[in-house]
């Protein structure tokens, strides 16, 4: 038999700070816990990124897009095509316990993700956001666990997906068969 094993603590932890249980308007209806997590969100125009060997626990956000624990926000080019020298990476990550994703990249383009695990996540764990992003590299790395968050359609199994109706044309009832997979 064959089994992955991935070791989650490292020695830098970057974590969210958690209430006891859910509460305000945090999506308590589909969650009996906190859900309202730390992030970290990269913007462009940095002189470099390099993250290596960082735990990331309790973090990202149920409640708004955007919150995710580890966030390439629309940074353009971040290889040499971008001017940078020595391309931007992660590398050796631990991202567990995470309420929105593990990784997120969006509109960014020749970003390294390598030996990285997310474990136990709500919703999609390594997320290309609107599918333009170009030249990426995910290698080697291993997502587990991922349960049903509320953010996206993609995200929700068919309960939430059928709950869930803002947003969308009045008096819409979304199919169970089609657009609840």
């Amino acid at each position: 038999m064959r089994a992955e094993v991935a070791l989650l603590s490292r020695n830098i932890l970057v974590y969210g700070e958690m209430e006891n249980s859910c509460y305000g308007d945090n999506l308590c209806q589909f969650f009996n816990h906190d859900t309202y997590g730390g992030h970290i969100k990269i913007f462009r125009n940095f002189s470099s990124v390099h993250l290596s060997h960082v735990e990331l626990k309790n973090m990202g956000q149920q409640r708004e897009m955007g919150s995710y624990p580890l966030h390439f926000h629309m940074c353009g080019d971040v290889d040499q095509r971008g001017g940078y020298r020595e391309p931007t990476y992660v590398d050796g990550l631990s991202i567990h316990h995470s309420f929105s994703r593990c990784l997120t990249i969006h509109a960014t383009n020749g970003l390294l993700v390598k030996n990285t695990v997310g474990y136990d996540t709500l919703g999609h764990c390594f997320f290309l956001e609107d599918g333009i992003e170009q030249r990426n590299t995910f290698f080697h790395n291993l997502g587990l666990l991922t349960q049903p968050g509320t953010l996206l359609p993609t995200d929700r199994n068919e309960t939430l997906c059928t709950s869930i109706r803002d947003k969308v044309y009045k008096g819409y009832t979304p199919s169970p068969s089609t657009e609840c997979k």
